[in-house]
């Protein structure tokens, strides 16, 4: 695991996917329960997704689900549909959107904060171009992350958000793309995966402050996509 979060930290995604799958087998081989060794599949077909591996990606997501189905339990079984979702979401979209429609219903069965279900299904809704879908269950997902401190994910969910306002709200989309940044460098200490930005060394906006803006200007956005129906 602290492999796979140094990998992260310097930007080698590809690191990061084996290490999570490694994660995965070492849960298997010492016999963790059913429920954990499928969260950790699921994890890793996302790492794999991530760098276009969906091949690879898929065939984890579906040992994810055969694990999962047994123990019934409902984080285990929404990590392994969302995690076949995002690998299918370009060959299959329609299969996808049913993945992620399923995964939101049985999140209703957990008595506990969503926060990675949340982060997960933001990711397939990002992968399905359904601005609105990542739009709210990325506000969601970030108002949870504001108080836990999980800057890393938190930088993840910012990008999604920048990505669906990019043609609604672009200049909204580039201060948060450019607060996603700052944050990933003040608080990883990398640059981004996706280096389109200059330096943000003078960015003005703390955390908290940046997320604020975010959530304002997600606000705004879906009343848009609302009164526009």
């Amino acid at each position: 695991m602290a492999a796979g979060t140094l990998a992260l930290a310097r930007d080698d995604l590809p690191e990061a996917a084996r290490c999570r799958e490694l994660t995965a087998e070492a849960a298997q081989n010492a016999n963790r329960p059913p429920a954990c060794v499928a969260i950790c599949l699921a994890f890793a077909a996302n790492r794999y997704s991530a760098v276009g591996q969906l091949g690879k990606a898929k065939v984890l997501a579906e040992r994810a689900i055969t694990v999962a189905e047994p123990t019934n339990m409902p984080t285990a079984m929404v990590q392994g549909r969302l995690a076949l979702g995002v690998a299918i979401a370009e060959s299959n979209p329609a299969r996808a959107q049913f993945y992620l429609g399923e995964s939101l219903v049985m999140s209703t069965r957990l008595d506990y904060a969503q926060e990675k279900e949340l982060q997960s299904a933001a990711f397939l809704a990002s992968y399905l171009h359904d601005d609105r879908a990542t739009l709210e269950l990325a506000r969601k997902a970030i108002d949870h992350l504001r108080w836990t401190g999980d800057q890393a994910n938190l930088v993840v969910m910012l990008e999604l958000v920048s990505a669906a306002l990019a043609s609604s709200k672009p200049e909204a989309a580039t201060a948060i793309a450019r607060a996603s940044v700052a944050i990933r460098q003040r608080a990883i200490g990398s640059a981004p995966c996706y280096r389109t930005l200059e330096s943000v060394r003078d960015f003005p906006l703390n955390v908290d402050e940046a997320i604020t803006y975010a959530l304002s200007e997600i606000g705004h956005a879906l009343n848009e996509l609302i009164s526009q129906r």
